[in-house]
């Protein structure tokens, strides 16, 4: 077998150090070995072996070698010769199987392996059998824990591999051999020091079987690379542990770094003879609050060994939105280590609050927009008959949050028309409906308008004044009127009066007649102070008609309007001044 030599460092050079057991190939011998000075070795113990491994820490205070020439394991005590105690595959309730190659102590149970099956055999630190663990993985080569997991390599024809086993020797992972091993495909047993935190394995090109040798040890890191190489002064068939430090005897020895006898996780030193740290997992009595053992800030404790709080600049999962770690309460994560928003009884300018009253009502002096209250918010505050939250005044809200109306100046449904006044003589009126002929007011244009549409009263549906001569009937005052054409109607044939006479030139009786006299007021046909008397004879103001016949009553046959009233038919007028008078008004 071909063995390559790797360039190591220089006796000494390397800051810190591996010291480990090396069983010599097919001699009696067991020899102790130091990184720090490779080419040298010193004998530890005399018996022969193929494999060795002191390990206290992991629960055994002797020594275990495995022995493949005469299938067995055996015990041996630390400082002595010899063996202490020897178990024989298939005695003894043992079951035998060939080539017992590889040992391991691993928590208080020590571990073979037969290399034919790479078997994974468990014992008592007595020797009983506690069972056996299967592998499947070709050719068993070696075995190594780093206090917490165990690993196994094994050989699949090719090369050598590795696979990581949890403590209840379930398989984890798969791992390949590391890079720069420099044309050796074989680590065919190796060792953990937890002084390095690196592997240490006998490295060699190819597969020997039993008698696999080799004088070169490989520093690497799992899964990782080649750290260092170094070459031995014998060729060795097996590499082990070589740990006598026993934490909790008071001691401080080997690799711990304290050592207080007791078994109290709590206090300065652990029972893994290290000082307490925050981070141990171990609550230091007195200095800590909580240790999870985790450097994780957003959990229940954090990475300073602190109970988690609001303030603490941490958001603690499932328990915090935020933490800004201040005491500024308006700032954009409160006090209570939520973020800021309206209704958490904060006012945040910066959030554009206004105002903030921590509750839920709306129509109190801060709305829930947190925004002072202002009519078209959209929320009814004191004051406001109405706030929509727009500025249409056509809507049933003005935008001075009052209740649309008629008069408000605005035109809403339902209204024709609004300009803010109860003027009805404009073209508006206070029923904001536009101005019309017959609405019972007298606007421009109008002569008259008695709030409706008949044409045959005193007013027209016009809006005009009703006169002899307008086409017209005048209902109660005028039997005819043929309008232009009126010469069909002599008169407007007058109606008879309340005693079934028509009226005339002369009242007798109580009646009026052309010459009053007394106290009676004057009017168009009554005789006047001067002594002036309308009769159907007389000429007078009945005479300035433009020379045209009239007829006797005051409607021109022909020619242009006549003015009203002074051109109605005398008769017509006298009966009116008397409805009038009997109504209490004047003509």
């Amino acid at each position: 077998m071909t063995v390559l030599a790797l360039v190591s460092f220089a006796p000494g050079s390397r800051a810190r150090a591996a010291t480990a057991l090396l069983s010599e190939r097919n001699q009696s011998s067991i020899h102790s070995w130091d990184s720090a000075n490779p080419g040298v070795t010193s004998l530890f113990h005399a018996t022969q072996c193929n494999d060795v491994d002191v390990n206290v820490p992991e629960g055994s205070d002797r020594g275990w070698i495995g022995e493949h020439f005469n299938d067995y394991f055996a015990r041996f005590v630390l400082g002595g010769n010899g063996l202490d105690a020897q178990y024989n595959l298939g005695q003894n309730g043992l079951t035998h199987y060939h080539y017992p190659k590889h040992v391991m102590v691993y928590n208080d149970e020590v571990v073979v392996m037969s290399r034919n099956d790479a078997t994974i055999w468990r014992y008592s630190t007595d020797g009983a059998q506690i069972g056996s663990v299967p592998t499947g993985n070709g050719t068993g080569q070696g075995l190594a824990t780093d206090g917490v997991e165990f690993y196994a390599s094994f050989w699949n024809g090719a090369s050598s591999y590795f696979v990581r086993y949890d403590s209840n020797f379930q398989p984890l992972q798969t791992i390949q051999n590391p890079s720069g091993m420099n044309g050796m495909n074989n680590l065919f047993d190796f060792i953990y020091d937890p002084e390095t935190d690196h592997f240490f394995g006998l490295a060699t090109t190819g597969e020997g079987g039993t008698g696999t040798q080799s004088n070169t040890v490989l520093e690497f890191v799992m899964g990782g690379a080649v750290v260092d190489s170094y070459q031995l002064p014998l060729q060795a068939d097996g590499i082990g542990r070589f740990s006598t430090t026993l934490c909790g005897d008071g001691v401080v020895e080997g690799d711990e770094q304290c050592d207080d006898g007791n078994d109290v996780d709590e206090d300065d030193c652990t029972t893994a003879c290290a000082p307490a740290t925050c981070g141990d997992g171990f609550v230091w009595d007195g200095v800590e609050a909580c240790d999870d053992g985790n450097d994780v800030d957003e959990d229940a404790c954090t990475a300073a060994c602190e109970l988690a709080t609001c303030g603490d600049g941490f958001v603690q999962d499932g328990v915090e939105a935020c933490d800004d770690g201040n005491a500024v309460d308006d700032d954009a994560c409160s006090n209570d280590c939520a973020p800021a928003s309206c209704g958490d009884g904060v006012v945040q300018p910066g959030a554009g609050e206004e105002c903030d009253d921590g509750n839920d009502v709306n129509d109190d002096a801060c709305p829930n927009s947190c925004l002072t209250p202002a009519c078209g918010d959209g929320v009814v505050q004191d004051g406001e008959a109405c706030d929509d939250g727009n500025a249409d005044n056509t809507d049933a809200c003005t935008d001075a949050c009052a209740l649309a109306s008629c008069g408000d100046g605005f035109v809403q449904d339902g209204e024709a028309c609004d300009d803010g006044n109860a003027d009805n003589a404009d073209a508006c009126t206070d029923a904001c409906a536009q101005a019309a002929c017959g609405d019972g007011y007298v606007q421009a244009g109008e002569e008259c308008d008695d709030g409706n549409t008949v044409d045959e009263d005193e007013c027209t549906g016009a809006c005009a004044l009703a006169y002899c001569g307008d086409g017209i009937v005048w209902e109660g005052v005028e039997q005819c009127d043929n309008g232009a054409d009126n010469a069909a109607c002599a008169d407007c044939m007058v109606i008879e009066n309340e005693t079934g006479e028509s009226d005339s030139g002369t009242d007798t009786g109580s009646s009026e007649s052309d010459t009053d006299t007394g106290s009676t007021s004057a009017g168009p046909g009554d005789s006047d102070s001067e002594g002036d008397s309308d009769s159907d004879g007389s000429t007078g103001s009945a005479g300035e008609t433009g020379g045209e016949a009239d007829d006797g009553c005051g409607c021109a046959v022909e020619g242009s309007r006549p003015l009203p009233l002074a051109l109605l038919c005398l008769l017509a007028l006298r009966r009116v001044r008397r409805r009038r008078r009997a109504a209490g008004t004047h003509a």
